[in-house]
């Protein structure tokens, strides 16, 4: 894969921090904001990008990458994607995929016309951990109990209390504990379960955004609770009770990392293979980069297809909303 960046943020920094990594890519380029322009090229200069654009269609006309890595703000990336698409470019958009449904479905529309791969990164999707637990929960028996909790307190919440609104905390840029946290819980689940019957979203709303919340999704035979907050903070898990055995994973769902399966007769089965140590962008990206290599259309409409569930999820949280 040849790889154009869209972004200088911090997640920019964390990939690039392992890029090395992943096998078969390679970083042509780097695209940032005017305003960013130093901070792009000392990130071009620490890890040899051999291209630094301010001019995002200046970015796109650049014909030695095929695919772009969008991590801009929230309410940018649907912007940002649609340009890129239409400029023939697979796509590899930053979570939340985009603030709506009609966004989403209009962007993949643009893809699919132009045989271009467009992929929402969902670090837990592509982790050892998850296809081992969708490859052994069948062990937990009848599903009763999902719960899982990402809780962090944001670096930017301090600022908020203060009145300075940043766009981790500004509704209108897609802020907020649900988009931005909870997004990694409604993924494992959805990935594993499908879609919910119901669901309802109880928010604590502060300046007209969840700061925290949670989550509640009802299936046939069991009930889901989704915890995310960024004004507080607690041991970050994900846990499945069965009637047979209980599932623990004690990392945040963006992690995914090892976990344990106990029985009734407390008999424990632990899942800590060898890839755990392994940053947890480095599948992720080497899991797009086989796709679209090997033509793997099957897979990409599964993704596409999860994307589209979960955001249909998210509006209709948003819809079912009970505030504080």
């Amino acid at each position: 894969m040849n790889l154009g960046i869209v972004g200088s943020g911090n997640i920019v920094q964390e990939f690039l921090s392992i890029a090395d990594q992943i096998d078969n890519l390679n970083i042509k380029a780097i695209w940032g904001r005017k305003s960013s322009e130093d901070r792009t090229k000392q990130l071009a200069s620490r890890y040899k990008i051999p291209k630094v654009f301010s001019d995002y269609n200046d970015f796109l006309s650049d014909t030695s990458f095929d695919t772009v890595y969008i991590a801009v703000t929230n309410d940018q990336h649907y912007n940002y994607t649609k340009k890129a698409l239409q400029r023939n470019k697979n796509c590899i958009v930053e979570k939340p995929f985009t603030l709506s449904v009609e966004e989403a479905k209009e962007l993949f529309q643009i893809a699919n016309k132009k045989d271009r791969f467009l992929f929402e990164a969902i670090t837990s999707l592509f982790s050892k951990a998850y296809s081992e637990m969708r490859e052994n929960i069948g062990k937990l028996g009848r599903i009763r109990i999902v719960e899982a909790n990402f809780s962090q307190y944001s670096s930017r919440y301090d600022d908020f209390k203060t009145g300075l609104i940043l766009p981790a905390f500004n509704a209108s840029k897609g802020g907020g504990a649900l988009l931005d946290l909870n997004i990694y819980n409604l993924h494992m689940v959805v990935g594993l379960f499908g879609k919910p019957t119901k669901c309802q979203y109880f928010g604590n709303i502060q300046n007209g955004i969840d700061t925290s919340g949670v989550a509640i999704l009802r299936y046939p035979d069991f009930i889901c609770s989704l915890i995310a907050a960024k004004d507080s903070f607690n041991d970050s898990y994900f846990n499945i009770q069965g009637e047979d055995a209980v599932l623990i994973q004690r990392t945040s769902a963006n992690v995914c990392g090892p976990f344990e399966i106990e029985d009734r007769n407390q008999e424990i089965e632990y899942f800590d293979g060898s890839e755990y140590h392994k940053h947890r962008m480095i599948n992720e990206f080497e899991t797009f980069i086989h796709i679209i290599d090997s033509n793997d259309l099957y897979y990409n409409e599964k993704l596409e297809n999860q994307t589209i569930s979960v955001l249909e999820i998210v509006e209709e949280l948003k819809k079912n909303t009970i505030s504080n």
